[in-house]
């Protein structure tokens, strides 16, 4: 497809630029305006011929421009608070996602709670080994004991 340029009786927004009446735009291929938008634009508002009648619409090309630029206006501010709405739940989600500071203080609390509690159970595992160190010994006097009253009983009998 071959890349030809037009001109229009109206101001074309083409690429993010407005072009003016009389301007030439890229019509086909791959970067150019569609034909059947060249086509349509020709129909509603006249071939350019570049006489005097192209200037008579200058006050309807900017009317026109106005309400392309009042369009791209509004998309953008709908576009603006679609984001915003969509920043605030994210924002909420991250919010859950974090500790709180207001709960930072709990978690505190509650980390010095398990620090008390991982001490006593130190302790009673100290004092566990300690008695079954002290089940140990007296087994062992159990067992001499028993072994003396064995000895002692047999004399006897």
């Amino acid at each position: 497809m071959t890349k030809r340029t037009e001109k229009f009786n109206i101001a074309v927004k083409f690429g993010g630029a407005m072009l003016l009446p009389g301007t030439p735009v890229p019509v086909g291929g791959k970067d150019g305006l569609d034909d059947a938008e060249a086509r349509r634009l020709h129909e509603a508002f006249g071939i350019w011929n570049g006489g005097p009648d192209a200037n008579e619409g200058a006050e309807d090309d900017a009317s026109a421009a106005l309400a392309i630029v009042t369009e791209d206006r509004d998309r953008l501010a709908g576009e603006v608070d679609r984001l915003t709405a969509e920043n605030s739940r994210v924002e909420g989600e991250l919010a859950k996602a974090r500790i709180a500071p207001s709960n930072r203080g709990d978690l505190d609390a509650e980390k010095k709670k398990v620090k008390v509690i991982e001490d006593e159970k130190k302790a009673l595992e100290t004092e566990l080994a300690s008695a079954r160190e002290d089940i140990a010994t007296l087994a062992e006097e159990i067992k001499r004991l028993t072994a003396d009253l064995d000895e002692a009983t047999k004399g006897k009998s």
